[in-house]
C-alpha cells in the first residue's frame, strides 16, 4: 500500500516516495516534534495475515535497535498502525546515495573499494558480535552520505542467531538472490558466515563491474551459487591477490570461508598495491593456476575434499525474494517448485543435478602461507649504440681583409627590455545548457498560487545541478507568504550545493524565519553550500543556543561543513560539546577539528569529551584532537 504525501504513519508525516528497500517501501518523512527528517520504511501489512509476523516484527526491530554503531543506520522508532496496521520503522536520512547508485556511474578505484567494505565490514562484526545477522548484504543496503561515510541499513530482517528454530518460519528464503549464500539459498539454518559470503560478492562487483551469476529467473541463479564454481575475471581486471581473498570469502561451503568480516578485508588491504595500503601480510590464501580448466567447484584449497553431490533441501513453504532491491517475487512450493527440474521432486526435496566430469589442472592448486609472486620483468636487450658522424672536412677558405675600425664614441650601453608577450585570455566556460524543464518552473515559482509555487521549488531541488539558473528565484522565495514554499526553497538550494552560493545572504536571513521547518532546511542548505557560506556563521552560532534539538543539530553539522575561522565560533563550539544531545556534541567537535591548530583554545574541552559514552562522539573528538595538535 503506497502513502500518499501529507499522509502520516505515527508521529511521522509522509513527505516523498524515496523507492523501495528490499520488501518494504521507503519514504522521506517529517516528525513535528523532534523537527526532523527520518526514512520511514513501511512494510505491507499482508504480512500481518501471519500468525507471528507482529511478534517477529517487533523482536526484529528491538534486535536493530540496539545497535549503535558508527557505520549503522540507527533505528528511531517503530510500531503497526492500530487502524491501517501498518508496520513501519523510523531510521535515520541518509541522503548521499547508495553503493549500487554508486556503481552504475562505473567501478570506483581498488583502494575507495575496500575503504568502502572496511567499514561495511566494521559494521557486520559488530552485530555478529551481538548476535544479529543481516541476511540481506547488497549494494542497495550500503547508503553513502554526502561526505562519504558508509552506513549498512536494513537489518529488518534479521534476527537473533541465539533464537534457533525461534519466530522465523522454518524452510522461509529471505534475501536477494544475486548475494545470498548456499547455505541460505537451500533453505538451512544460516549465521555471520551467509554475510561474509554476501559481502565477498559485493567485492567482486565492485572489482569486475557485475555480479558474479545471474540468470532469466531468480531460481536459476540460485542454483548457480549452490553448484558453479565462481567465474574468474582476467588479472588485468582483479590481480591475483584480492581474487584469492574474494574465493575464500565466497566458499560454497561455511566452514570454508573466512571467520570474521574484518580478516576478509584485512586480508584485501595486505593485496593491494604498493602505495596504495599496507601492502602484502603473512595470510594464508589459495593458489590459483590459471587455465583454460574450470576451478573443481566447492573446492578451495588442495587439501580440502570435493564433496559428493548433495540433495539440498529447499524451503518447502515458500521463498521470499527481493529481485533488485524493488521486485519481490513470492515463489509457492506446493510439490512442484522449480518446475520439472532434472532429478525432479520428492517430498519437498530437489537433487540438484551432478556436476559435469571435472577437468583438473596439471597443477593442483595448494595452500601457501604467504605468497610473493615470481618477478617475471624481461630484461631488454641493450641497444646498439650509434657511432658518432665525423665532421665533414673543412674547405679551404679564403680569408676577408676587414676594414679598418673607426675610433670608439663613449655611448651609454644600449638597455635591452624584452616585450612582454601576452598570454593568451583563458577561454569563457561554456555555461551548461539550460535544461527545457527549467524556465516554466520559473516561471511557475513567480505566479500566485502557492500551491504551484512550492511543487515548482519541489522539482527545481529534485532537479540538482541542471536547476543552476534558478537560484535567484528561489533566493527571493525564501521570503514567500506561504512557510512551504520557503522551505522547498531552502531544501532546492541546498540540493545545489555550491552552485548556491550567490543564495548564501537570502538564506542567512532565512535562519531567522518564524517557521522552525524553514530555519532548520535553511541551517542545512547552508551547510552544503560550504565554505562559501561563511558570511551565514554567526546567524548559525545562534542556532546553537536553540531550544530545538534539530535546529542544534543542523547549525553544528553546517558549521562542520563551512569549516569557519575560529571566530565567533569557537567558544559556542566549545560549549556544544556539553550540548544533551550527542549528535551535537559530535558535529561540534568535528567543526573543532576542521578549524585545526587554531582551535588550540578547545584541547581542554575536547580532552574532557574524549571520554564521553558515546561511540560516535568520542570518536570525532579523537579526531578533532589529532587535527588540532598535541601540547
Amino acid at each position: 500500500m503506497a502513502l500518499a504525501p501529507g499522509s502520516t504513519a505515527g508521529p511521522y508525516r509522509i513527505v516523498e516516495p524515496l523507492g523501495r528497500g528490499g520488501m518494504a517501501s521507503v519514504y522521506k518523512a517529517y516528525e513535528a516534534k523532534l523537527d526532523r527528517y527520518v526514512a520511514l520504511k513501511v512494510l505491507p501489512r499482508e504480512f500481518l495475515h501471519e500468525a507471528t509476523f507482529a511478534e517477529r516484527f517487533r523482536r526484529e526491530a528491538k534486535s536493530l535497535a540496539s545497535l549503535e554503531h558508527p557505520n549503522i543506520v540507527p533505528i528511531y522508532a517503530f510500531d503497526i498502525e492500530p487502524g491501517e496496521g501498518i508496520p513501519w520503522m523510523a531510521m535515520r536520512l541518509v541522503s548521499g546515495g547508495s553503493l549500487a547508485q554508486l556503481l552504475k556511474r562505473g567501478r570506483p578505484g581498488v583502494a575507495r573499494s575496500v575503504t568502502i567494505l572496511r567499514d561495511v565490514a566494521g559494521a557486520l562484526d559488530y552485530a555478529h558480535g551481538r548476535g544479529v545477522v543481516h541476511r540481506d548484504v547488497k549494494p542497495q543496503n550500503v547508503l553513502l552520505d554526502e561526505e562519504g561515510r558508509v552506513y549498512l541499513a536494513d537489518f529488518g530482517i534479521a534476527k537473533m542467531v541465539e533464537s534457533s528454530g525461534g519466530l522465523t518460519a522454518t524452510g522461509v528464503i529471505t534475501g536477494t538472490p544475486q548475494y545470498m549464500a548456499p547455505e541460505q539459498a537451500t533453505g538451512t539454518k544460516v549465521d555471520r558466515r551467509a554475510d561474509i559470503y554476501a559481502l565477498g560478492i559485493v567485492a567482486y562487483e565492485m572489482f569486475t563491474g557485475h555480479v558474479p551469476f545471474s540468470a532469466d529467473t531468480p531460481v536459476a541463479v540460485l542454483m548457480k551459487h549452490v553448484q558453479e564454481p565462481m567465474p574468474l575475471p582476467p588479472p588485468s581486471v582483479v590481480a591475483e591477490p584480492l581474487l584469492r581473498a574474494v574465493l575464500k570469502a565466497t566458499a560454497k561451503r561455511p566452514e570454508d570461508r573466512w571467520p570474521r568480516a574484518g580478516a576478509f578485508v584485512a586480508a584485501l588491504e595486505a593485496a593491494l598495491p604498493e602505495g596504495e595500503g599496507p601492502g602484502p601480510g603473512m595470510i594464508p590464501t589459495v593458489e590459483i593456476t590459471r587455465t583454460a580448466a574450470t576451478l573443481p567447484p566447492t573446492r578451495p584449497a588442495a587439501h580440502l575434499p570435493v564433496p559428493p553431490p548433495r540433495r539440498a533441501r529447499l524451503a518447502p513453504r515458500s521463498l521470499l525474494l527481493a529481485g533488485g532491491g524493488a521486485a519481490v517475487l513470492v515463489v509457492t512450493l506446493a510439490g512442484a517448485l522449480l518446475v520439472r527440474m532434472r532429478d525432479g521432486l520428492e517430498k519437498g526435496e530437489v537433487s540438484f543435478p551432478s556436476p559435469a566430469p571435472e577437468v583438473v589442472p596439471a597443477t593442483e592448486p595448494t595452500v601457501s602461507p604467504s605468497v610473493t609472486p615470481p618477478s617475471t620483468t624481461a630484461t631488454p636487450a641493450a641497444p646498439s649504440p650509434l657511432r658518432p658522424t665525423p665532421p665533414p672536412a673543412l674547405s679551404s677558405v679564403t680569408p676577408v681583409p676587414r676594414p679598418t675600425p673607426l675610433p670608439p664614441t663613449p655611448t651609454p650601453a644600449p638597455v635591452f627590455a624584452p616585450t612582454p608577450t601576452p598570454a593568451p585570455a583563458p577561454a569563457a566556460p561554456t555555461p551548461p545548457p539550460v535544461a527545457p524543464e527549467v524556465p516554466p518552473l520559473i516561471a511557475a515559482l513567480q505566479a500566485g498560487d502557492a500551491s504551484g509555487r512550492w511543487r515548482a521549488a519541489q522539482a527545481l531541488g529534485v532537479l540538482g545541478a541542471a536547476a543552476a539558473p534558478a537560484v535567484p528565484t528561489l533566493a527571493v522565495a525564501l521570503r514567500d507568504r506561504s512557510e512551504t514554499v520557503r522551505w522547498r526553497a531552502a531544501e532546492a538550494l541546498g540540493r545545489l550545493g555550491p552552485a548556491a552560493s550567490s543564495a548564501v545572504p537570502a538564506l542567512a536571513r532565512g535562519l531567522q524565519d518564524a517557521d522552525p521547518l524553514v530555519r532548520t532546511e535553511t541551517a542545512k542548505a547552508l551547510g552544503l553550500v560550504g565554505p562559501s557560506a561563511a558570511e551565514a556563521v554567526p546567524g548559525l552560532v545562534a542556532l546553537l543556543r536553540a531550544s530545538d534539538v534539530a535546529l542544534r543539530r543542523e547549525a553544528a553539522r553546517a558549521l562542520a561543513r563551512i569549516s569557519p575561522e575560529t571566530g565567533p565560533a569557537l567558544r559556542p563550539l566549545i560549549e556544544a560539546l556539553r550540548d544533551k544531545d550527542k549528535f551535537v556534541r559530535m558535529e561540534a567537535a568535528r567543526a573543532l577539528g576542521r578549524m585545526g591548530p587554531a582551535a588550540a583554545e578547545a584541547r581542554p574541552a575536547l580532552i574532557a569529551a574524549s571520554r564521553d559514552p558515546e561511540m560516535l562522539v568520542a570518536r570525532e573528538v579523537q579526531e578533532a584532537l589529532r587535527r588540532i595538535g598535541a601540547d
